[in-house]
């Protein structure tokens, strides 16, 4: 029988889309009724920036993890050298 293993690698998309489900699953449950008493008919135009800006914080955040994978995440990166002696 052939082994079966799960890999241990994440893609950028796949890391992309964990970020925003994590994002997004914690706004969408609190954030829309008061947005919508605060902005009316523009909530659509703030949730579509709001994305947007997300995605440009997002993204360098994946490439950090992916550049070097540490436990913990983001916290870790600051210890990692960035010149090589």
């Amino acid at each position: 029988m052939p082994s079966r293993s799960l890999r241990r690698e994440l893609s950028f998309l796949e890391i992309l889309i964990a970020g925003i489900v994590g994002a997004v699953g914690t706004g969408v449950l609190f954030a829309p009724a008061q947005m919508a008493v605060e902005a009316g008919p523009s909530l659509i135009m703030a949730w579509v920036l709001g994305a947007v800006f997300y995605t440009f914080i997002s993204i360098p955040i994946i490439e950090l993890a992916l550049t070097w994978p540490e436990a913990g995440g983001l916290p870790g990166t600051p210890c990692i050298p960035m010149v090589t002696p």
